[in-house]
């Protein structure tokens, strides 16, 4: 089954399904051994989201340093691990994605699908809004990027404009190596461990 008719199909699953699909894999249980996360339904949620943003780097099958990097930052933003963690995590989560279960397209749109429903609008465009620097962090889009990207937009409720904005105005940020004042680490709380996540 290809890639956008898996979309199709799993955006139409429950949230159970989908949640069973990504969670059959070793990154699950790294997560749940990594952390202590006091709301055990955020182990699939951290889980869905280093899928995806390893997916993202990986996608044009080359996983350069810059993505590396900018895929531990925008997780950093969901989870406080230390650095060592992180790197396990990302690690694990590249290796599930190389396996032939990993290269299944249900496998694919499912961790996608899932944060698509279970996030709320404003987390939806966040996630959205990193999946766009980390594939514009090695200085280009290429059309296997641009293609899951706007898979995904699709699923999580973006119109077609949102879609080209993010990955322009992410492109743009990346070449000028600049940060949006929005986009700057919010130090004010410390919380360790939290999920940063609106759920619906």
């Amino acid at each position: 089954m290809g890639l956008k008719k898996s979309f199709s199909e799993l955006n139409k699953a429950s949230l159970e399904s989908l949640k069973l699909n990504f969670t059959s894999l070793n990154l699950f249980k790294e997560v749940q051994t990594a952390t202590n996360l006091t709301i055990k339904e955020h182990d699939a949620v951290l889980t869905a989201i280093t899928y995806a943003f390893t997916k993202a780097s990986l996608i044009d099958r080359d996983f350069s340093v810059e993505e590396k990097r900018e895929v531990s930052k925008r997780l950093s933003r969901f989870i406080r691990l230390k650095q060592d963690s992180l790197n396990a995590l990302i690690s694990c989560a590249q290796k599930d994605l190389r396996s032939s279960k990993g290269r299944n397209s249900d496998f694919i749109a499912s961790f996608y699908c899932y944060l698509g429903k279970k996030a709320d609008e404003k987390s939806r465009h966040r996630i959205y809004r990193y999946l766009a620097t980390i594939v514009a962090s090695d200085d280009e889009v290429v059309d296997e990027e641009r293609y899951l990207m706007e898979l995904i937009g699709t699923s999580f409720g973006l119109s077609e404009k949102d879609i080209q904005e993010y990955l322009l105005t992410s492109e743009l940020i990346t070449h000028q190596d600049e940060v949006l004042p929005s986009e700057k680490e919010d130090t004010s709380s410390q919380e360790m461990p939290i999920i940063k996540f609106d759920l619906n």
